[in-house]
């Protein structure tokens, strides 16, 4: 098992060897993680029914990590919003990389556009629960 703490490295050793502004690295990692761990998942869901999507997200983040607890809460027709808590760790790297696997996400199932993913409160900021906000 790899823990958090070696995924958080090795996005770092990432971006250090690509050079530059690490931020654009980790969000474009979030969104190769995306392609490769949902390819075949979103196919089951037509572009209208991104909610079912998005709440089944629980059950996949439950099958790829062992720590914290995802939630999806729809806000309105083209809108939804992410809550990840009980991390027992956290990094502004794996925020960044979350907004990009969410982006991604919303790609993948064909939303309308535009697409938009915002990180609205943050456990590294001292906040319960890092929440991310999407619009489609």
């Amino acid at each position: 098992m790899v823990l958090f703490s070696d995924l958080v490295r090795i996005d770092r050793a990432l971006a250090a060897a690509a050079g530059g502004d690490p931020e654009p690295i980790f969000h474009a990692l979030g969104a190769h993680s995306a392609k490769h761990n949902l390819a075949g998942l979103y196919d089951r869901y037509e572009p209208e029914d991104v909610h079912g999507f998005f709440q089944s997200m629980s059950v996949v983040h439950r099958a790829f990590q062992d720590f914290g607890k995802s939630t999806y809460e729809r806000l309105g027709e083209r809108s939804g919003r992410v809550q990840i808590a009980r991390y027992r760790e956290f990094s502004p790297v794996f925020c960044t990389s979350g907004a990009g696997y969410y982006e991604e996400a919303l790609r993948l199932m064909k939303a309308p556009g535009p697409i938009q993913v915002r990180e609205t409160a943050c456990h590294c900021s001292g906040d319960g629960a890092c929440v991310f906000e999407m619009n489609w």
